[in-house]
């Protein structure tokens, strides 16, 4: 089995967050499993690999599922999506999206949902945001809840707190 990994956030081209985070990690933990895991290069529309595994799903990744649903590969869908929105402004905001009469960012995401065999969500609360909001069999989703590096283990946050001029 061969994954490629591929992400694009365009406010993130210059500065990583946690999303570059996550991906990152996650590519080498698999390495270290010796999966056969790598970045998918753009530039050289390479084909050969069995899954695809999207970081992300804002809308200038959203339309990847056509390539992908082309070539009959599989895909995997990190979401790094959630909003602090309540359960009713989500449903207007949905209906609103879903009857206007050309497509837009929610119904190429939707579709991208759709052709995604497993969606990771990274907290219940983002799985239930993405059930609330998009129209997702619930079992396509998988909760992977971020970690956090070891080096944080048996750390403590004087220096943070120091620096920051935080008082109990």
């Amino acid at each position: 089995m061969k994954i490629k990994f591929f992400q694009f956030h365009p406010h993130t081209l210059f500065v990583n967050g946690g999303g570059e985070t996550m991906f990152n990690n996650t590519l080498y933990q698999l390495k270290q499993k010796e999966i056969d895991a790598d970045l998918f290069d753009i530039y050289k529309r390479e084909a050969n690999f069995d899954i695809f595994h999207l970081f992300g799903s804002n809308n200038a990744v959203s339309e990847l599922y056509t390539s992908l649903s082309g070539q009959n590969k599989k895909l995997i869908v990190s979401a790094i999506d959630y909003s602090n929105l309540s359960y009713f402004k989500l449903q207007i905001l949905k209906y609103i999206q879903k009857l206007y009469p050309i497509e837009n960012t929610y119904k190429y995401r939707q579709k991208l949902f759709n052709y995604a065999k497993v969606i990771i969500a990274n907290s219940n609360s983002e799985k239930q945001f993405l059930l609330d909001y998009f129209e997702i069999d619930k079992n396509k989703i998988e909760v992977v809840p971020v970690g956090v590096s070891s080096k944080f283990y048996n750390s403590n946050s004087t220096s943070f707190i120091n620096k920051y001029n935080i008082y109990n």
